[in-house]
This record gives structure tokens, sequence and C-alpha cells, in this order.
């Protein structure tokens, strides 16, 4: 029986931790278990930042993108000694249950602790999307709702200056946030590790769009593909285009805009829920699980099942068929 649980958030901010928080602080209190804040993530756990919290005061902090305990990328906590250390300050705290918020590299840092023998409930909250067993992760709605409202502003004045824009968005070489943002905003090209385009391959787009009335051509680009492996950086690519098109051709990297910002109802209910669930999961058993949504439900799935998920498919389909229609 769980009666004292330990909260952490880890990796990247994701709009709607604090929802997660927040709520998970709420049931428990209804179910008498006592839970404690762990602050700074990882680096908090190892180094016993704790505090006991304050619903009142959380509560400031459920429409804001930021991370109310704070959070960090903890590149020490890959090691078997710290792993062991944070085991062993978690039960000398008499916790049964830690909670971690956060991505990819969090999920792996509780799947270590469980192979210690911790009782561990991790909740995806990514802007990424890329957590493979679940369809939705927490803070991708804000996050891409943050980037359509970027690219719209741009194309103002991109279409004001016939330009071409190279638009580049988070996702760590995942695709979800490219592909979706550059539907809704109808842009000419989307570029991801399945799609790259070459300068020959956007001088053409440039071309063929402005042909069929474009002003603009914007192009979104997931992160870390140029400027590595031997591929030209943004600004040598935009540099090569605007000698080539004699258009007003820029690279705009949006950076940390899209992590930040009033979280949106989605992914506030998604935190909400998925937090309220983790509760249930935890109290069910003594396994270690992720809290996934799955066919428009929400469900635990073992962690180590979780952590060896194949990897979600690209969009490849939607993509071709898209880019068949909207060059016209």
């Amino acid at each position: 029986m769980v009666k004292k649980i330990g909260i952490l958030a880890s990796g990247g901010n994701s709009p709607a931790m604090n929802n997660c928080i927040i709520t998970i602080v709420k049931k428990c209190s209804s179910l008498n278990i006592e839970s404690v804040l762990i602050n700074e993530g990882f680096h908090g756990l190892l180094n016993e930042n704790f505090t006991k919290p304050d619903v009142n005061f959380l509560s400031v902090f459920y429409d804001n993108g930021n991370v109310c305990i704070g959070t960090s990328r903890c590149p020490e906590f890959k090691e078997e000694k710290n792993q062991i250390k944070a085991y062993k300050i978690l039960k000398k705290h008499k916790i049964d249950c830690l909670f971690i918020i956060g991505g990819n590299g969090s999920y792996h840092g509780g799947y270590a602790l469980t192979k210690l023998g911790m009782h561990v409930i991790c909740l995806p909250a990514t802007i990424d999307n890329d957590i493979n067993s679940t369809e939705k992760t927490i803070g991708f709605s804000t996050a891409l709702n943050n980037i359509v409202t970027c690219i719209d502003s741009i194309k103002d004045s991109f279409d004001s200056h016939r330009g071409i824009c190279l638009i580049e968005v988070m996702g760590r070489r995942f695709p979800d946030l490219a592909i979706n943002a550059g539907i809704a905003c109808g842009v000419e090209g989307i570029i991801t590790s399945s799609n790259i385009m070459t300068v020959d391959d956007i001088v053409k787009l440039a071309n063929e769009t402005e042909k069929n009335g474009h002003r603009s051509c914007l192009i979104v680009v997931t992160e870390k593909i140029y400027g590595r492996d031997g591929l030209p950086t943004l600004n040598e690519i935009v540099a090569e285009v605007q000698k080539r098109t004699n258009r007003v051709s820029r690279a705009d990297v949006l950076g940390y805009i899209q992590r930040g910002g009033t979280t949106t109802s989605e992914d506030r209910i998604m935190g909400n829920l998925m937090g309220a669930f983790s509760v249930d999961l935890a109290q069910k058993d003594n396994k270690s699980y992720s809290v996934d949504f799955i066919n428009g439900r929400i469900v635990g799935t073992n962690l180590e099942k979780s952590i060896n998920a194949p990897l979600k498919k690209e969009k490849i389909a939607l993509l071709k068929d898209y880019f068949k229609y909207n060059k016209k």
C-alpha cells in the first residue's frame, strides 16, 4: 500500500507539467497519501532538495508553461553510483513510489531506479511527442499552438516581401511538431529526417510555388538535421537560395518560445487526467508503469515495455498527399 510518494519533473520543461503535479498532490491528499515535491529534477533528488506541497501556492501556476518545482537535465544520473545513491535517498525518506514527469531521458532514469527495486510511475511530458508507447504527450498541444502562432506572423512579413523562410522547430529530429505545424499553417514545404531537401530542391519549390501564385515560400524544418552529417547550416542554405532566386531568404529558429506561454486547454485536461490516473495506477500494485494515451483512453503500460516500444512511424503518406495539392 502506497503511503508516501515523491514527485519530480525532469528534462526540458513541458507545458502542463504543473497540472500533473497539482492534480497528483490533490488526489493524494484526498486519499491520505503523503506527497513530497522533489525540486530541480534528478539533481534535486541527489541533493535531497525536498519540500512539502502547498496546494494554494501550486495552483498559481495552473495555466503556466513553466515548472513550479523546477526541472533540469542530469547527465550524471546515467552513472550507476548516482542511481544507487538516489535509490538509497528515496528509501531513507520512506518514499514508496516515485512519480517522474518528463520525456525519454527521464523514463530511462526511472527505469534504472525500477531495476534497483523502486516503484516508479512515469508520466509523458515532452513537447516533442516522442514517447513511443503513447499517442499524445503532455505539452505537445501548447508547443504546437505556439509554433502555429509564430509561423502565421512570419508569413505576414514574407508575403509582403515575396520572401523565402526556413523555420526551424523543436523535436530532436522527431517530426510531429514540424508536420502538424506545417499542415496547420499551409506552408510550402516540411523537412524531416526522412524528407531532407537540398538547395536545389528548395529553389525548385520556391520557383514552382511562386508561379502558382504563392507570394511567400515557407518551409518548416525539424531541428538537428542541418549543420551536421556533412549537411550545410540553415544560414548557408538560405544564402545560396537568395543568390539563386534573387528573393529575400532567411532562416528563423523559433527556439524556447515554443516551450512557454499559456497552456492550452487540451494540455491542461491531459495533465489533469493523467495525473489523477497515475495515483490510481500507483495503488494497483508494486509494478512500474508509464501513463499512456492510446485509442482515446488513458492506460498504464509496463515501464520496460514503454521504454522498448517501437519507434512511432512518421506520417510519410500524410506528407505526400499534402504536397500533392499544396503546391497549387
